[in-house]
């Protein structure tokens, strides 16, 4: 039971993040002055003028900057599940745990470009890509292809500076 517990947290957390980075953070941001609008006006053009680096990444994670505010936004959705550590705690820990790697792996792919293309080229695709519409999964592409929201663009991967030169 708790390997099923454990399986339907990744499947869960993972739909999650493909919800709210489409939903809130690109359908939603879009609109100026919405509570989502950072994500746009500062963590997309941050990666972009820095060549998949976001200075936000490299502060306190509780600043009120688009780092910041992604850390508080992970830290209510645990709080959120909070029922499930008594009703299912292994549900629990996986949707914690869940929260823990995209927080670090998101962090990382925007301090070390040369690791976000070589371990989450989705995430590097997302901001370099065509489409900012597509690929909108953290931690791993499934369920991008379920969905049919991933777009692979090889000619985006070389090193970042051939990248700011292109």
């Amino acid at each position: 039971m708790i390997l099923a517990h454990l399986a339907a947290a990744y499947v869960y957390a993972t739909a999650m993040e493909w919800v709210v980075h489409n939903l809130v953070y690109h359908q939603l941001g879009r609109k100026l002055g919405g509570q989502a609008n950072f994500h746009f006006r500062e963590h997309h053009k941050d990666t972009r003028l820095n060549a998949g680096l976001d200075p936000a990444f490299d502060k306190r994670t509780w600043a009120w900057d688009a780092h910041g505010r992604e850390t508080f936004g992970l830290l209510a959705m645990v709080a959120l599940h909070l029922p499930f550590l008594v009703l299912a705690p292994a549900f629990f820990a996986g949707i914690a745990a869940m929260a823990v790697l995209y927080h670090y792996c998101h962090r990382r792919s925007h301090r070390d470009a040369r690791w976000c293309m070589e371990t989450l080229p989705w995430h590097w695709e997302h901001h370099f890509g065509r489409d900012p519409n597509a690929n909108f999964c953290l931690t791993s592409d499934w369920f991008d292809r379920l969905v049919g929201t991933r777009k692979e663009y090889p000619e985006l991967f070389g090193t970042p500076e051939e990248r700011i030169a292109a």
